[in-house]
């Protein structure tokens, strides 16, 4: 396996998932030790930092050139495994490739939030409305089949758990919290959406291995509400640090805690 040894990666270490890989790639020999630079370190006036925001770039400083987004990772995994050149460069993959990593990039400050808030001259990507939607609708979907799978657990206590339903308790949640983050910070308000839904889907994949051995080995009640519990109290501590980050204050993680609390009153007088 070949190791990049005249290349920077430039990177978001402002973003836990971003660092993460650009840790891996080090780990793993793609990149050599020096071969990562956070994107407020970089002076080579061969990047273009606008882009770089958007598509992590890779420089070659044996050619004085740069490479961006997709490329760069392509380029970094062809050249360590050279027999996957044919199906990575594949049009089909090039096309599916590329919409997934805008999916990614310009969603990554929603789906792994950074420690500070946002700055200027910090690698944030430009705002891209369509694949925040997207991300939204996505992440909407899985959380809604996920949690009608784990409320069946519950049937004598709110009823039937259906796709539908929770398909509306979801979309309720991003209507009611609308008006109240909307009145502290409207230029937020699709930000905090695509955190909301954030946290929800993380909720959802911790309440997956308990939804799966619950469907061959029976398990008292009592173990599924702990678990549940301990999720959304888990999610509590998420959408506190995220609205911190935002600078949305106290207010929507209340309304947050409102909602789910007149939903399961509505849940247990519908029954």
């Amino acid at each position: 396996m070949k190791t990049l040894n005249h290349h920077q990666l430039l990177y978001d270490s402002d973003c836990p998932m971003c660092a993460f890989y650009a840790d891996r790639m080090v780990k793993h020999h793609l990149i050599s030790a020096d071969g990562k630079t956070p994107y407020g370190s970089c002076t080579s006036p061969l990047v273009d930092m606008n882009r770089a925001r958007n598509e992590i770039a890779l420089i070659d400083y044996d050619s004085n050139t740069v490479i961006y987004g997709l490329d760069s990772w392509l380029f970094i995994l062809t050249t360590a495994f050279p027999r996957l050149r044919s199906l990575l460069y594949s049009r089909q993959v090039q096309f599916l490739g590329k919409r997934l990593y805008n999916f990614i990039s310009y969603n990554r400050k929603v789906i792994a939030a950074g420690k500070n808030p946002e700055t200027a001259g910090s690698c944030v990507p430009d705002f891209n409305l369509k694949y925040r939607l997207v991300y939204i609708l996505f992440a909407w979907l899985v959380v809604s089949l996920v949690v009608s799978g784990y409320s069946r657990f519950f049937i004598t206590y709110i009823g039937s758990g259906f796709w539908g339903r929770e398909c509306l308790i979801n979309g309720g949640q991003l209507l009611f919290q609308w008006p109240i983050v909307y009145a502290i910070n409207k230029k937020q308000l699709v930000h905090y959406w695509g955190n909301q839904m954030t946290v929800a889907l993380i909720g959802a994949l911790l309440l997956l291995p308990g939804l799966i051995i619950g469907q061959f080995i029976p398990l008292p009640t009592s173990i599924l509400l702990i678990h549940f519990g301990s999720v959304i109290f888990y999610m509590l501590l998420l959408h506190l640090k995220r609205t911190k980050i935002l600078g949305l204050g106290l207010t929507p993680t209340f309304s947050w805690c409102v909602y789910r609390v007149l939903i399961l009153i509505l849940l247990l007088n519908l029954k």
